[in-house]
């Protein structure tokens, strides 16, 4: 199973957890919360540039259940959260 299906079974059924050690740097951490953030703000929410930098916030991560990934990957430094994010 994929990310984005794991995190949209994980929205569908909160007593589903992420695996242990999905936001681990060296197994691959980084790579879920881009793909998830990405996913989430592209497809889901289809917001444009201008927007992500509006509305992504503690709060939308904590509803995204991102945050945690936040918080292992970028010591809550959201400003790097996105700046990883969209390195194109």
């Amino acid at each position: 199973m994929n990310i984005i299906d794991l995190y949209n079974r994980k929205l569908n059924n909160p007593n589903i957890r992420f695996k242990k050690g999905i936001w681990d740097p060296a197994d691959g951490g980084y790579e879920n919360f881009k793909r998830l953030l990405r996913y989430i703000v592209l497809e889901k929410r289809q917001w444009s540039r201008d927007e992500l930098l509006i509305n992504v916030s503690d709060e939308f991560l904590r509803e995204s259940k991102l945050y945690a990934g936040m918080e292992r990957l970028f010591q809550y430094r959201i400003e790097d959260t996105i700046i990883s994010s969209w390195e194109e």
